[in-house]
């Protein structure tokens, strides 16, 4: 298994995300969010019990508070349950039935939510130094079966479905979700910007912060959704994992001769969807490479990943071994 904790107790000091607010940004250390997981940990365990196998509910908005939130959970050995706050009364109720929930922390008005046999309670509590932390480990070889975390996707003709993914499943081959160059030039991804908007309830979003703080990466976040483009603007980053709906957003950019409101990006990773040949060219004209990935769920992330666009534009890319998880 791989030693997650470990590995950002050795990054220590060296800055773990940047977090563009407007003018301004905020610096948190690797230490800071070791920290905060602790102290979230404790602060769960104080309202729920021995967090060893409970299933604890997050519907909040995408950032850094959810990942101290997903991550406490996690790594305290409870099983996380992250839902899109956007989905419909229907498929959120169903989720928080099915997955057996029974702490359902939230964001804003507790009282919009109520279930039988669940505490609900603010996020905002949980994220307060009250003065206690909890002791975190990583996951043993006898633990890596263990459940981790049960995921919701979209029902397309039905209400969503949860995949029930193990410890295994999460940490199994997620080292490389990097462009080829950091692959190739592994010592460089240490200190790299990088910059993602994928959700942090979505696989996605949960591969990409693994897979970049395992590195050693910066990862840079937007405080406000709707500002990327101000803020890349303002900032630099290396490369950039990135949904479908922003990708072209960046192509339009490019397309008007913009191409400083990316903050200077060279390489571009995105997924969830095929792209359309035209809109990787764009990219490849501008000096700018495309990694295109894609994965289910089901299997614990990547299917395949293409990192050769320019030779192979209509590839799926090669296969990757996985471990593949089971549905509720």
């Amino acid at each position: 298994m791989v030693e997650y904790l470990s590995l950002l107790r050795k990054y220590g000091n060296k800055t773990m995300f940047k977090i563009f607010h407007g003018e301004k940004s905020e610096i948190i250390s690797y230490n800071d969010y070791l920290k905060d997981l602790r102290i979230c940990a404790y602060n769960i365990e104080s309202v729920s019990g021995d967090l060893k196998g409970k299933h604890i509910g997050i519907i909040a908005s995408s950032g850094y508070e959810y990942l101290v939130l997903l991550g406490a959970v996690i790594f305290a050995k409870a099983v996380a349950v992250p839902i899109n706050e956007l989905e419909s009364e229907e498929n959120i109720s169903f989720a928080v039935r099915n997955s057996d929930i029974e702490l359902l922390i939230v964001e804003g008005d507790c009282e919009k939510y109520s279930y039988e046999n669940v505490i609900i309670k603010e996020k905002g509590w949980f994220l307060i130094d009250h003065g206690n932390e909890k002791e975190l480990r990583d996951f043993s070889v006898e633990e890596e079966n263990d459940l981790a975390i049960i995921i919701y996707t979209s029902g397309t003709t039905s209400l969503s479905k949860g995949v029930a993914l193990s410890a295994k499943n999460l940490f199994y081959n997620i080292e490389n979700i990097l462009p080829e160059y950091y692959i190739l030039n592994r010592g460089e991804t240490v200190g790299a910007r990088v910059y993602t908007n994928f959700p942090f309830y979505h696989i996605g979003g949960i591969l990409l912060w693994l897979s970049w703080s395992l590195n050693g990466c910066i990862t840079c976040l937007s405080a406000d959704p709707k500002a990327i483009l101000d803020d890349l603007e303002k900032n630099s980053i290396d490369f950039a994992g990135v949904t479908p709906a922003t990708f072209k957003l960046w192509i339009n950019c490019l397309k008007r001769g913009k191409k400083e409101r990316l903050g200077g990006v060279r390489h571009v990773l995105s997924g969830g969807a095929a792209l359309e040949p035209d809109l990787i060219k764009e990219f490849l004209s501008n000096g700018i490479t495309v990694g295109q990935f894609y994965g289910q769920t089901e299997i614990g992330g990547v299917i395949t990943s293409n990192y050769d666009m320019q030779g192979h534009i209509n590839s799926l890319g090669k296969a990757a071994e996985q471990a593949i998880g089971t549905v509720k």
